[in-house]
């Protein structure tokens, strides 16, 4: 199984995959996609604010939007539940 908090849209073309976008796109007719939506905690892709995605069914358009959010008080919510430090610290840096 693979896991992923990085965001971004992959899509499929003669059998072979390609990274096409990490804002927003408008996908094309016939072709495969992967949307990865990124982490609303815990991202990966060095921006450390929450990352989500719209779908845009009428325009088959993705768009990828990015909110700041309390890390501190994430990060403090981490320590209580006794997890790893190292996922308290890396909010900060976003990897």
């Amino acid at each position: 199984m693979w896991h992923s908090h990085k965001a971004g849209v992959f899509s499929l073309r003669q059998g072979k995959v390609f990274s096409v976008c990490k804002d927003s796109l408008v996908m094309e007719e016939g072709v495969k996609y992967i949307v990865n939506a990124g982490s609303v905690g815990q991202p990966r892709d060095a921006d450390n604010r929450a990352c989500y995605c719209v779908y845009d069914t009428d325009e088959g358009k993705i768009e990828f939007r990015r909110v700041d959010y309390d890390m501190k008080k994430a990060g403090k919510k981490i320590m209580k539940a006794g997890l790893p430090p190292m996922l308290a610290e890396r909010l900060k840096w976003g990897r």
